[in-house]
């Protein structure tokens, strides 16, 4: 009986463990890792995300992801109404029992052309990323290393753990629209095509075992409610293989006349993927900041183990802007990064 259960949380693990995926709750807080096609497309000079995500910690060992990025524009490409956007994005991710490790260094590139009266912008973008795995197979317990009775570490496990560690590219694409009528109005839809060239990330040299492509299709909507409120729709859609994810819910802006605090937004998503999550935002505008904390509540299968917690996420967007008005002019009723 005893192995049975062993067995049966073995399997548990390392299944949950290779669904894992590099995603975050609050989309729109890390760009770049949204759509490759958003470099450079934001009004000031540079722009610096983080972001941190800690999940399943009270299920097991927790699920860790840190992202960090920088991107900037090159206006007057070919001619006054293009831009270059370039920029690098960091992903750091540690998965499971087995410390299973993702470290992925991204550069992407996006060329941004905006129509003669301005309020159109059509956005391409390649960008090329590195990515390193690592796992730690001496923090695992294998079915071979139970004798019967206990677990005893000096049996051997039955696998090659020889490779513990591998590199390999990864290409991608996007497309974005932006349509701006007027400043408390957006309308933004994207699509972006991840691992193109299907690389291959087998430990054991395995050359049928291939990332699959991963299509993700996202857009927002902003419209002005009040003079002091905006409501954003916005939604995410993923494809990969047999996988998918659907998200989608809204964020509600209410502008404050307060150089300290320029705004506050509370936000609300729904994340399908076998009635995954219920996620909660909060943010806060302060200068040139843009902060957002999210709380996934889980309401999948899993929360009998997990009591209903899932994820807890905090990030940031900062962008430096040239002052060049009088820094006690009123706040601009609209968020920088949409």
């Amino acid at each position: 009986m005893k192995k049975i259960i062993f067995i049966i949380l073995c399997f548990l693990l390392m299944n949950i463990s290779y669904s894992q995926d590099i995603h975050f709750s609050d989309f729109n807080i890390s760009p770049l890792n949204l759509n490759h096609a958003l470099t450079g497309l934001y009004r000031g000079q540079i722009r610096i995300n983080a972001l941190y995500r800690d999940q399943y910690r009270s299920v097991a060992v927790p699920y860790q992801t840190f992202a960090i990025g920088a991107d900037k524009a090159k206006a007057n490409i070919f001619n006054s109404r293009n831009a270059l956007g370039y920029g690098f994005q960091i992903n750091f991710d540690q998965a499971g029992d087995s410390h299973f490790g993702t470290y992925q260094f991204m550069i992407p590139l996006a060329l941004h052309h905006t129509t003669y009266s301005g309020k159109l912008t059509l956005s391409g973008a390649f960008a090329l990323s590195i990515i390193h795995n690592t796992i730690d197979y001496t923090l695992l317990r294998f079915p071979n290393q139970f004798d019967g009775d206990k677990y005893n570490e000096f049996l051997s496990v039955g696998e090659n753990t020889d490779k513990n560690k591998i590199t390999y590219p990864s290409i991608h694409t996007g497309l974005n629209l932006l349509l701006k009528p007027n400043p408390r109005r957006t309308i933004m839809l994207g699509l972006n095509v991840s691992n193109i060239n299907k690389p291959n990330y087998s430990f054991y040299s395995d050359k049928e075992v291939n990332l699959k492509r991963r299509l993700l299709i996202h857009g927002l909507f902003r419209s002005k409610i009040t003079e002091n409120f905006d409501i954003i729709p916005s939604a995410k859609i993923q494809f990969q293989g047999t996988q998918q994810e659907f998200q989608f819910g809204g964020i509600i802006y209410q502008y404050l006349n307060n150089l300290q605090i320029n705004a506050i937004n509370y936000g609300l998503w729904f994340r399908s993927k076998d009635k995954d999550a219920v996620v909660l935002n909060v943010g806060f505008s302060i200068g040139h900041i843009q902060t957002s904390i999210s709380y996934d509540i889980n309401i999948s299968s899993l929360k009998k183990a997990s009591n209903g917690h899932g994820a807890f996420e905090i990030g940031l967007i900062y962008i430096y802007q040239k002052n060049r008005f009088n820094k006690k002019i009123k706040s601009i009723k609209c968020p920088s990064y949409l």
